[in-house]
C-alpha cells in the first residue's frame, strides 16, 4: 500500500507492510541535504511530482567485500513509523563502523520492529566517514573549507534538523527525540552532546559501546591530511585534487593510512575523528558531558553546559560486542 508524506523539497512516497511485530509504515533514502566533496551540505533541490523513497539510504563510500562501495550522495535517512503516527516520540539512530564504514541501511539494525513493537518513529540517519567526513583543509584550501575536519558531525546536526522540521509531518513529537548509536555511533551521541549547535534538537541521548573521548586537537588533523597526501602522491600545493579524484583512490588511501597507523596494535585505530577546533568542538566530549568543565559550566551559565544538563543520558556497553568479527577472524574461544 503506498502512502505519501510532504517535505520541504517536495513529496515522498513510502509503503505499508507486516513485520514480526505488527503493521509499519515506512519510507527509504529520503534526502535530507546534498553537499559537494568536503563541503557542508546544503538544502536538497526541490522537485517536481512524487518521489518514491523505497530503497534505503545509500551508504558513504567505504571499503567493502568486493572492492569500494557506497555513494557521495549518502546524506539521506531512513524513516520506519507505526500506522497511525501522531505526535509519538523519535528515536534517531546513528550507525557504528569505526568512523570509516557501516550505513543507515544495514538490515541488522533496521528500525521497523522496534518501531512497531514499541511504538515510536524511528528514523536512521546517513553521514559521511574517512577523509571525506573528517579531512582538514582550511590550511590548504582556504577558510572555505574549515568545517572539513567536522563534516560527518555537521552531517548528523543537519539530519537532526531536517527531522525537528519535519517531525509533525512524520506524525512525531519534535520535543521527545532521543539520539542513540553503537561503537562509533555512540561516539558520535557522546561529540553531538558537548556541541552547542545541537541545543534544542534532542531530548535524550543513549550511548551504546561508545566513548566520549573520540576527538583529537588540530595537530592530529594536520598530521592525517599530510600523511593521505603522501599515500596519494600529492603534494600540498596540488592538494586541490583532491576535489576531483576518484573517490575510490581516496578510499583506497585512507585504508592504507589506517593499516600503517594500526601496525603494532591488538586493533585497528580511529584515524579519523572528530577535531577539537575550538568552535563548533570546544574541547573532549566527555569534559563538556561531565567532569571539570561541568563544574566550572554551573558556575559561569554557559550556554553549552545548561543543554547538556538538560538532555537525559544513558550509556552502556553491547554484551559480546565483536563476537562475530572475532569468529571470522578465527580468533574467538569458542568455549
Amino acid at each position: 500500500m503506498g502512502l505519501e508524506v510532504v517535505t520541504s523539497a517536495g513529496i515522498v512516497s513510502g509503503v505499508r507492510r507486516d513485520t514480526a511485530d505488527g503493521e509499519i509504515e515506512e519510507f527509504l533514502g529520503v534526502p535530507y541535504a546534498v553537499a559537494e566533496r568536503f563541503r557542508l551540505g546544503v538544502d536538497v533541490p526541490p522537485w517536481t511530482g512524487i518521489r518514491e523513497a523505497r530503497a534505503g539510504a545509500p551508504a558513504a563510500p567505504q571499503v567493502g567485500d568486493d572492492g569500494v562501495v557506497g555513494s557521495e550522495d549518502c546524506l539521506a535517512l531512513n524513516v520506519w513509523r507505526p500506522v497511525g503516527a501522531a505526535g509519538l516520540p523519535i528515536m534517531v539512530w546513528i550507525h557504528g563502523g569505526g568512523y570509516v564504514g557501516g550505513s543507515a541501511t544495514d538490515p541488522i539494525t533496521a528500525g521497523d520492529r522496534l518501531a512497531a513493537r514499541h511504538g515510536v518513529i524511528v528514523i536512521s540517519v546517513g553521514y559521511r566517514l574517512g577523509a571525506l567526513g573528517f579531512l582538514s583543509l582550511e590550511h590548504l584550501l582556504g577558510q572555505e573549507f574549515r568545517d572539513s575536519p567536522n563534516l560527518a558531525l555537521l552531517d548528523l546536526i543537519t539530519g537532526l534538523r531536517w527531522i525537528r522540521d519535519h517531525a509533525l509531518e512524520l506524525g512525531g513529537d519534535p520535543d521527545r527525540v532521543t539520539v542513540f548509536g553503537q561503537s562509533a555511533g555512540g561516539a558520535a551521541v557522546s561529540t553531538l552532546l558537548g556541541m552547542p549547535a545541537t541545543e534544542g534538537l534532542f531530548r535524550r541521548a543513549i550511548v551504546q559501546s561508545g566513548t566520549a573521548e573520540r576527538a583529537q586537537p588540530p595537530s592530529f588533523g594536520l598530521e592525517r591530511t599530510a600523511e593521505l597526501l603522501d599515500l596519494l602522491g600529492l603534494p600540498e600545493a596540488e592538494a586541490e585534487r583532491l576535489l576531483e579524484l576518484p573517490v575510490e583512490t581516496i578510499v583506497r588511501a585512507q585504508t592504507r593510512l589506517i593499516e600503517r597507523r594500526s601496525e603494532g596494535r591488538l586493533a585497528p585505530v580511529f584515524a579519523f575523528q572528530p577535531t577539537i577546533d575550538g568552535r563548533l568542538l570546544t574541547t573532549l566530549p566527555y569534559r563538556s558531558v561531565g567532569g571539570r568543565d561541568e563544574r566550572r559550566c554551573r558556575r559561569d551559565g554557559r550556554h553549552q553546559r545548561a543543554r547538556v544538563r538538560r538532555a537525559r543520558r544513558t550509556a552502556g556497553v553491547v554484551r559480546r560486542r565483536g563476537r562475530g568479527a572475532a569468529r571470522a577472524a578465527g580468533g574467538l574461544d569458542r568455549r
